[in-house]
């Protein structure tokens, strides 16, 4: 593995988990499917085991942030 992949790797890295991150605050399903994709990414280039750690937590991060945008919608309307 060449000096290249290894900073490509980290860059779907870092961003994996900033959109995992930004899942349960802003549209869930767009960043937590970013969040996804760079799981598979980081999988294919980089370390299988946090890619799959990636790819879990997004979609956690994604029915958690739905449940939060349910609850803070559900009290906004009592």
């Amino acid at each position: 593995m060449n000096e290249r992949e290894v900073k490509d790797g980290t860059v779907y890295v870092v961003l994996g988990w900033i959109f995992f991150g930004l899942s349960f605050l802003f549209i869930p399903i767009l960043f937590g499917a970013g969040a996804f994709i760079m799981g598979f990414l980081v999988y294919k280039k980089r370390s299988q085991t946090h890619g799959v750690v990636l790819m879990v937590m997004s979609v956690v991060g994604v029915v958690l942030g739905m449940l939060i945008g349910f609850i803070v919608g559900a009290t906004m309307l009592a």
